[in-house]
């Protein structure tokens, strides 16, 4: 929602506002936590190890994703797909 490192924000701010509003009516106290935080440009510290990890070339370790995804149901791993977006989004965008 936020992209903090680059110091943008990627959406307006009423639609920040609406998956915030819906978030915390239509999902698990969990996520809509997250969902919040990311608002914010805050996240999970391992997720952001991972992608420091990505970016400097070093590999990923499975103890990270393991973690990640003993975060909710699928919030954890839904954040480093998100997250990955991104990045992808920053790094191939012309």
């Amino acid at each position: 929602i936020y992209a903090q490192p680059f110091g943008e924000q990627l959406f307006p701010q009423t639609l920040i506002e609406t998956i915030l509003s819906q978030a915390a009516r239509r999902t698990h106290q969990l996520s809509s936590a997250l969902i919040w935080a990311a608002a914010q440009g805050e996240f999970d510290p391992t997720l952001k190890q991972i992608l420091v990890d990505l970016l400097s070339g070093k590999p990923i370790q499975a103890g990270q994703l393991t973690q990640l995804a003993q975060t909710g149901f699928s919030s954890g791993l839904d954040g480093l797909a998100g997250a990955l977006c991104l990045l992808e989004y920053y790094l191939f965008r012309s």
